[in-house]
């Protein structure tokens, strides 16, 4: 069996996926012998003589037959599990709050959304809706979903009622949605009949079609299940329309998904898929070559390793996975513009990406990927200046400063967060 990992970076717009050839048991096929016995009735002729005459007369002979029989039972069939790691455990599965790229992958298996981007393309996919379009003006998005798609669990089929709960629950003042500004222009999901429906919006919004109904932000939820177990149990039990049912949780172990016996679309090929949180990229690429992982990241650093092991198959493909150094606008210590400017300057970004990813990964300079709308192909990479870090950091009035960076305890975090405190020691940022 292949097993695949992807490889994880930060600046960067590459992951790896890398299969280790391994073998699957297969079930033992045993030959039985049997002595089988057969009683066998026949009637046959034979001569006789009767007072001198010969007379031909039959009867009927018994006879007790054994012979051997060889059976070969039909293997049975092992269920077919496929093991991936999570770079972490789950924490919210919900659209409207997933924290992690975890929560992503496993609410993806699970759920399904009107459309979604097409494999290995940025090219859109019908997924729920049979039909779908947008109005000239782009005030208006006409859809029509699939008939007979069923909800997880037996909660019935899915119905515009879903569609319209799921999408306007986003501009719920009350719900607070961490991804509100996804819907930020949705004024109503206006139901026409079961299947039939229109979203309106207050104004065009072009990343409607690339960051929001592609994505998470687009997934359609079970109004009924929702209302029945209530939003916190929701957010590590979800239902769905798609492949995979959501099992059980086991924390900091693992989570199972069970294929859907009721999938709208072709048959999952596994019949389980165990996702395992592994933090450290070294811990994981341990239990990929131990056989424990069939599936997930590793770093970018051990790119030529897992090459040059002629039992792994390492393939690069693009992603829209990226990692930045986030500042937080809203904390005292940095709403002043200078200030971040400083910690901009500040930062040997190439240094970053040679020792984290040994140069393997490609510095992104704009929030938006290669290939999506909205890319910024001209965007200015700031390099390192530590004078001009220092002027922006006097202009706010400051000689020295400290600050708190949050991260992950994982190697390739760990790397980052070593570089960026010594960068910004020499500008005074402690």
């Amino acid at each position: 069996m292949k097993k695949i990992l992807l490889l994880s970076s930060l600046l960067i717009v590459i992951s790896l996926v890398l299969a280790a050839c391994g073998a699957t048991s297969e079930p033992q096929v045993i030959e039985k012998t049997v002595v089988e016995t057969v009683i066998v009735e026949q009637t046959v002729k034979e001569t006789v003589i009767v007072e001198g005459t010969p007379q031909i007369v039959e009867k009927v002979v018994t006879e007790v037959v054994e012979s051997v029989v060889t059976a070969t039972p039909a293997p049975s069939e092992e269920p077919k599990i496929l093991r991936v790691r999570l770079y972490g455990d789950i924490q919210n599965l919900d659209p409207a709050f997933q924290i992690s790229e975890n929560d992503t992958v496993v609410a993806n298996a699970v759920m399904d959304g009107l459309v979604r981007y097409c494999p290995n393309s940025y090219e859109l996919c019908n997924e729920l809706a049979e039909e779908i379009e947008q109005s000239e003006d782009g005030l208006q998005i006409r859809f029509k979903l699939r008939e007979g798609v069923m909800w997880q669990n037996g909660y019935g089929e899915l119905t515009t009622e879903d569609v319209k709960y799921s999408y306007e629950r986003f501009i719920d003042p009350e719900l607070d949605a961490a991804y509100a500004d996804d819907w930020a222009t949705l004024d109503h999901v206006e139901i026409i009949d079961k299947y039939n429906g229109i979203i309106h919006l207050k104004e065009p919004f072009a990343p409607l079609w690339s960051s929001t109904l592609p994505v998470g932000s687009g997934t359609i939820l079970c109004k009924k299940w929702v209302e029945d177990i209530g939003m916190e149990a929701f957010a590590t039990h979800i239902i769905g329309t798609g492949p995979y049912m959501f099992d059980q949780w086991k924390p900091q172990q693992m989570v199972i998904l069970k294929k859907n016996p009721d999938y709208w679309k072709e048959e999952p090929y596994f019949d389980e898929i165990h996702l395992i949180p592994i933090e450290d990229d070294k811990a994981a690429e341990v239990a990929l070559e131990a056989g424990d992982l069939d599936f997930g990241l590793i770093s970018i650093a051990s790119i030529d390793r897992f090459q040059s092991d002629s039992n792994f198959e390492v393939i690069a493909v693009p992603t829209l996975r990226y990692y930045w150094l986030a500042l937080n606008v809203q904390h005292p210590k940095l709403q002043d513009p200078n200030v971040r400017w400083a910690v901009i300057y500040g930062i040997d970004v190439p240094s970053i990406l040679q020792a984290a990813y040994m140069g393997n990964a490609e510095r992104a300079c704009s929030l938006i990927p290669r290939g999506l709308i909205g890319y910024w192909e001209d965007a200015p990479c700031y390099e390192r200046d530590v004078e001009k870090a220092k002027e922006y950091l006097a202009a706010a009035g400051l000689e020295s400063l400290d600050l708190r960076l949050d991260l992950q305890d994982t190697t390739e975090d760990r790397i980052w967060s070593e570089i960026i405190q010594q960068n910004l020691a020499e500008v005074n940022i402690n």
